[in-house]
């Protein structure tokens, strides 16, 4: 079987980052809480998680940018975009808080505050 070798020096396109968005509805497990980014700095978010039930924690997000590659009649597009954590991600890039107090430290330590 032959392997092909890809190379992206034909990138002709690189689109703008995808930032997370402000405010947005959870998913899976987490579809009853809505997630509103209440601070932000060049390398991290803090979002509040708000219930359905009044429960909420806040999270802190480290803002890290991905790249899918895809074909188009222009070339080779770069795509760049944040991603929210998954579930595996917590402890990597993103930590639950139950209080703001925590959350801004970690948010702090995270922009070099």
């Amino acid at each position: 079987m032959e392997v092909q070798n890809i190379t992206y020096e034909k990138v002709i396109t690189r689109e703008k980052i995808k930032n997370l968005n402000k405010s947005f509805l959870g998913k899976g497990n987490m579809r009853s809480w809505i997630f509103s980014r209440i601070l932000v700095s060049d390398t991290a978010y803090v979002y509040l998680l708000r219930s359905e039930n009044e429960e909420q924690h806040w999270e802190v997000v480290k803002r890290k940018v991905f790249t899918k590659y895809k074909h188009s009649k222009k070339g080779i597009v770069a795509v760049r975009f944040e991603k929210y954590p998954e579930t595996k991600d917590f402890g990597v890039y993103g930590w639950c808080m139950d209080n703001y107090k925590s959350a801004e430290a970690k948010f702090n330590k995270l922009s070099g505050l």
